[in-house]
């Protein structure tokens, strides 16, 4: 029987469990907790090594340790920084650039290497030379379930009538916010927003814990998400997880799902492509099959429970070779 684990697991930012890599950390915690696996979400600030067995960190956050340490990438920057701040110039995108890509092979130099994607460890391989075990992400399919769309859309002030789409996260560059309000226009869709800040050209909802984001994605007709990168989009999975297709880029993950469900192909376009991502966006009324077989496929295989039993089972590994070589 292993023994029972303390696990620290460092966020950005302990306080938030609305997006990301905060998410991610809150889910991972609770879906280890049943494996002999106690975990807290913690800053780097507060990290103590006597109160733990192995240290988690993520992305750009880590911490100096002689513990067994895990180090989870969630992308890689250099093609991130490459597709993303279209507004900044060239000297500061190159900056930035180098001093990520320094970040993020110094934190996993030594550790335990974790990537949320397949795509995302072929990045690692390739732009440093770094392997990486795989664990895609998991989500709550308790949470993020099909519900009645007439009662969501009366919890959320949403007109009955008419067709609704929505947009998740941070409206940044990288996401192609601009395409997402061209295609729905052009497809008689009124977008809403769920994300921190409002964004001209959609309707804000605000910022959104789980179970609100949940009501969000089940009130509308179709996720718009024309990303020009991500690793393993939690919002992807929500969504189909509800029922509700994601018209998207085949960026990240979504090769992987094509693979598992080619049928959904006529929902994916091209990175970059408005006039491909708003073809694709009609799709999604004539799809029922490739939409069905895409939420089942994630249901089952990015559930809590899967997610939960691939980590324990790493992490537990990760303790009993303590004195051993690194997983990655």
């Amino acid at each position: 029987m292993p023994s029972r684990v303390r696990l620290a697991i460092v966020s950005p930012d302990p306080s938030d469990n609305s997006q990301g890599v905060e998410r991610f950390c809150h889910t991972l915690r609770d879906s280890i907790s049943p494996y002999m696996i106690d975990g807290s979400v913690i800053a780097e600030a507060s990290f103590r090594p006597s109160e733990y067995d192995v240290v988690l960190t993520n992305a750009l956050v880590s911490v100096t340790t002689r513990l067994p340490k895990i180090h989870v990438y969630h992308g890689c920057h250099v093609p991130q920084i490459m597709r993303s701040h279209a507004e900044a110039s060239v000297q500061w995108r190159l900056k930035f650039m180098i001093e990520a890509a320094f970040r993020e092979i110094k934190n996993g130099l030594g550790a335990n290497r974790v990537s949320v994607s397949n795509s995302c460890a072929s990045e690692l391989k390739r732009w440093y030379r770094l392997s990486s075990h795989v664990i895609e992400n998991g989500i709550d399919t308790k949470v993020f379930s099909e519900s009645d769309r007439e009662d969501a859309r009366d919890r959320l002030g949403i007109p009955q009538d008419g067709r609704a789409a929505l947009f998740v996260g941070r409206p940044e560059w990288r996401k192609r916010p601009d395409i997402a309000i061209t295609a729905a226009r052009e497809n008689g869709y009124t977008l809403y927003l769920a994300a921190g800040r409002p964004y001209e050209g959609m309707h804000w909802l605000g910022k959104l814990s789980p179970e609100q984001l949940s009501i969000a994605i089940a009130a509308v007709n179709v996720v718009l998400m024309p990303t020009q990168y991500e690793a393993c989009s939690l919002a992807f999975l929500e969504a189909l997880s509800v029922g509700t297709p994601v018209v998207t880029t085949d960026a990240g993950w979504v090769p992987d799902l094509l693979k598992a469900v080619p049928e959904y192909s006529a929902l994916v376009s091209p990175i970059n492509d408005t006039g491909r991502f708003t073809t694709a966006l009609r799709e999604a009324d004539r799809n029922d099959h490739g939409i069905s077989k895409a939420s089942r496929f994630v249901r089952n295989n990015n559930s809590l429970e899967a997610f939960g039993k691939a980590w324990s089972e790493y992490i537990h590994g990760v303790h009993r070779a303590k004195d051993g070589e690194p997983n990655g």
